[in-house]
């Protein structure tokens, strides 16, 4: 077997037929194997894999996240090459061909190109991809090249840069391709979304903890660039309440610095989100760093 595609999948119903159609008609010459990891659906999901037939399979197991599934995706698969992606993706007919072409030349794996498709509002959920961020909606790894991911991440973040580093700092080479393209949906999140994401945070402190160069390499700060301006002028606002007038101004400021289209309502989201969320973002990180031992002040500084 010349390929496994692997998928993670939970609740993802409404997602998987255009999925489904897009990895079974792919142009790919070699030959390939489709394996779709259920993750504990409770949206009828597994009965719609069950439907699937060819070279596609489904394995369920009980909810365990995305790293846990990918490895169990792996452990099941044949490929000598092993190739990523998520369920609310639609790969290019291309993309296999175009992953496997950039594997050459001692490469150990290929990250490929990941867009959306229309103007990205304040309040979406989306990822988008220019080389170096490693996301699991579309990268390629040998098999030789990797031991699987760390279960230990606790949330659907940074597993992706912990494998690809793992890579890197064995001096081993990972490309990217801009021919190998996924095109990710682009979803509205809920307030609620918006403020869990800030958890993820926590994933961070173990990134740092394993592979502290790259991390600062790639990512530098466990927070977004914003976030300590919305911390500073909350806190300020309790000795003098005209300073709050700088949340809402460092909220514009960011939609303008991220060219995000908004609304009223998925500004005002935005704005709640990032506020309140800031403060979620340090206590996760501060969490990270007891659960991990690791110095917040070398995390940051």
């Amino acid at each position: 077997m010349d390929i496994s595609v692997i998928v993670p999948i939970h609740n993802s119903r409404h997602f998987l037929s255009d999925l489904v159609k897009s990895l079974t008609n792919q142009d790919y010459r070699g030959s390939y194997e489709i394996i779709f990891v259920d993750d504990g659906s409770t949206d009828g999901t597994d009965t719609l894999m069950k439907s699937l037939a060819g070279n596609v399979s489904n394995i369920r197991q009980k909810k365990s996240g995305p790293a846990t599934a990918r490895n169990l995706g792996i452990r099941h698969s044949r490929g000598r090459i092993l190739a990523f992606t998520d369920s609310d993706c639609i790969p290019n007919r291309n993309w296999l061909s175009e992953l496997d072409r950039a594997f050459k030349g001692g490469v150990s794996a290929v990250e490929g190109k990941v867009v959306t498709k229309g103007r990205i509002y304040s309040d979406s959920h989306f990822i988008s991809s220019n080389g170096g961020m490693f996301l699991t909606s579309n990268i390629a790894f040998l098999r030789r090249s990797i031991r699987g991911f760390d279960e230990r991440y606790q949330y659907p973040n940074r597993e992706d840069s912990d494998i690809a580093f793992g890579i890197l700092s064995g001096g081993k080479t990972i490309v990217f391709t801009k021919k190998a393209v996924v095109r990710h949906r682009l979803l509205k999140s809920s307030l609620f979304g918006m403020l869990k994401r800030k958890l993820y945070f926590e994933s961070d402190v173990l990134l740092f903890k394993k592979y502290p160069y790259l991390y600062r390499k790639y990512i530098r700060f466990p927070f977004e660039r914003f976030t300590p301006l919305y911390i500073i002028f909350s806190v300020a606002g309790f000795i003098n309440p005209l300073l709050w007038i700088g949340i809402p101004l460092t909220a514009a400021a960011e939609v303008k610095y991220r060219k995000y289209k908004f609304s009223a309502v998925s500004y005002i989201k935005f704005l709640i989100a990032q506020a309140v969320g800031s403060f979620l973002n340090l206590f996760a990180v501060v969490t990270g760093c007891v659960r991990y031992r690791v110095n917040p002040i070398r995390l940051i500084l």
